[in-house]
């Protein structure tokens, strides 16, 4: 699942879609970080806003169990901080490169 933030607070999400279509495109390619697997990104708009990331997120890790392998992408340190909480919870590794909160590393 990749969260992107196009509208609210801080609009960077179409930047952060061009580097990770071409990061997934390099990974499956070379083939050697996950051989025989096709790695690919579900994107959707959460507007930089924790409760409606939460929302979608939870819908659509609920509506196809065991399909999703991993949450990243969003730019907004609150989303990530709430994203955080919540994909443990499901079992669910979470990368948010850009964010940067001090207390995301703790």
């Amino acid at each position: 699942l990749c969260p992107m933030d196009d509208t609210g607070s801080w609009d960077g999400g179409s930047a952060l879609r061009v580097s990770s279509r071409i990061m997934l495109e390099i990974i499956n390619h070379q083939q050697w970080l996950l051989p025989g697997y096709e790695l690919m990104c579900d994107y959707y708009n959460i507007q930089c806003k924790p409760d409606i990331a939460h929302t979608i997120t939870l819908h659509k890790i609920h509506r196809n169990p065991g399909q999703s392998l991993g949450i990243g992408g969003s730019g907004c340190s609150g989303v990530s901080n709430m994203l955080s909480r919540f994909a443990w919870t499901q079992n669910v590794p979470l990368i948010s490169w850009p964010s940067g909160a001090p207390d995301l590393s703790k």
